[in-house]
């Protein structure tokens, strides 16, 4: 059994995630794109810290110009091969907004992700021209537009996998465990029958899934969710309706509990653990 779970309460750099992705099995030839489009290459290593071994990944410059020589040095990978080379961090022009989506749209990169990208360089950009009282088109950005950033971006994207929950861009029975923390409560309801019977169509037989659920049916909406000018859904079904869909799907339910949860006052969240019968 493997399941993959992933806390960034104390947030992850962007080098971490992809190492963190590869470890696991994520496919390398996936970073080529970014690769051809920048004079970059992702070095990926691997590390020993406190007798832990993990996997790092550097993103350095492939045409060694003066410009960037304060940024060489030696460093050491499992604490004894001592190698060199010229880490990215920075290194490139300083680049308008209009110049990076131009970087973005030049790469052989799916739409999906293409568009995660421009969304958000468009996010810093408009922070950082309401920051300056200039507008989007005039902005430079300065470390963000860098060689660096945009490749470690791209990556981070690249290798995950975005898609509609009731039409997941999954193959059957490739999965090993499907995780739906407080995500089926912003589906409509009539739907959550179709979304679980997805979870157990890309899991392989004996598969897991946990489903965060409230415990009873409620509905409504909040039209500027934190501030975002974005509405927000919830289409809470209920402990009982998830119970028997989640059993509906092929499901046994192994294990099931509570958990109290204050936003915006006292709330009670229901956990369901279930494993595919088939």
């Amino acid at each position: 059994m493997r399941t993959l779970a992933f806390d960034g309460h104390c947030g992850a750099s962007g080098d971490m995630l992809l190492g963190a992705l590869l470890a696991v099995g994520a496919d390398r030839s996936t970073l080529r794109p970014v690769e051809s489009a920048l004079p970059v290459q992702y070095a990926v290593d691997s590390t020993l810290k406190a007798g832990i071994e993990s996997t790092t990944v550097d993103v350095v410059v492939t045409d060694e110009s003066p410009a960037v020589d304060h940024d060489h040095h030696d460093h050491s990978h499992n604490g004894t091969d001592s190698h060199d080379h010229t880490h990215a961090e920075g290194h490139g022009p300083h680049r308008s907004y209009a110049e990076v989506v131009d970087i973005l749209e030049a790469m052989d990169l799916p739409e999906s992700v293409a568009a995660d990208a421009r969304g958000v360089f468009q996010r810093l950009g408009e922070a950082e021209a309401s920051v300056h009282g200039e507008s989007l088109d005039s902005i430079c950005f300065h470390e963000v537009g860098a060689d660096d950033a945009i490749a470690v971006e791209n990556a981070s994207f690249e290798l995950l996998v975005q898609g509609d929950m009731v039409a997941l861009p999954i193959s059957d029975g490739v999965c090993d465990a499907v995780t739906a923390y407080h995500s089926l409560i912003h589906i409509p309801i009539e739907q959550h029958q179709a979304v679980i019977d997805e979870f157990a169509r890309v899991l392989r037989p004996g598969g897991r899934i946990l489903v965060t659920e409230g415990t009873g049916e409620w509905s409504g909406t909040n039209p500027d969710w934190l501030d975002t000018g974005v509405e927000m859904q919830w289409h809470i079904a209920g402990a009982d309706a998830t119970r028997a869909q989640v059993v509906d799907a092929g499901f046994v339910i192994t294990d099931e509990w509570s958990v109290s949860q204050t936003l915006d006052g006292d709330e009670e969240w229901v956990f369901l653990n279930g494993r595919l019968d088939r």
